[in-house]
């Protein structure tokens, strides 16, 4: 009998941790285009709060270098759960592994944000924010240099 208890519980758990993995299972889609050469590789931040947003990189959510593809990369963040999130990209030219800035902070290297904001000093988080649904999110970023 308590065999059967046990084995009872097993599955149950199992069952609990299958639905639990399921219910953070969406995905957020990132395509950036207009890279002026394939040389180094994209690397592509995902943003869950404001707190570093876009600078401090190491504040990210998650990051993922990619290569770049003629003019264009592409990745897929996986298991992501619903909320509100931003999307920063680096074309890191030289290998470095972050973006290289030069007088006050400029960037040396195309950068990008989500919805596209485009303006002399770096956009706040609430405006590249996109919200995330159980149905996932495709965006597309347009790199600037």
């Amino acid at each position: 009998m308590t065999g059967m208890r046990v084995c009872m519980l097993s599955g149950f758990v199992a069952t609990l941790c299958g639905i639990s993995q399921s219910m953070y299972a969406a995905e957020i889609t990132v395509q950036v285009s207009g890279f002026r050469n394939d040389k180094g590789s994209a690397i592509i931040y995902l943003w869950n709060g404001k707190s570093g947003f876009p600078r401090d990189t190491t504040k990210s959510f998650q990051q993922k270098p990619v290569p770049i593809e003629g003019t264009s990369a592409k990745v897929t963040f996986t298991d992501i759960a619903p909320g509100d999130y931003a999307v920063s990209v680096t074309h890191d030219e030289n290998s470095s592994g972050k973006m290289d800035t030069g007088f006050m902070g400029r960037p040396k290297e195309g950068y990008g944000v989500s919805n596209n904001i485009k303006k002399f000093l770096p956009p706040s988080f609430d405006e590249c924010k996109i919200t995330l649904d159980d149905n996932g999110k495709t965006i597309d970023i347009q790199v600037r240099y």
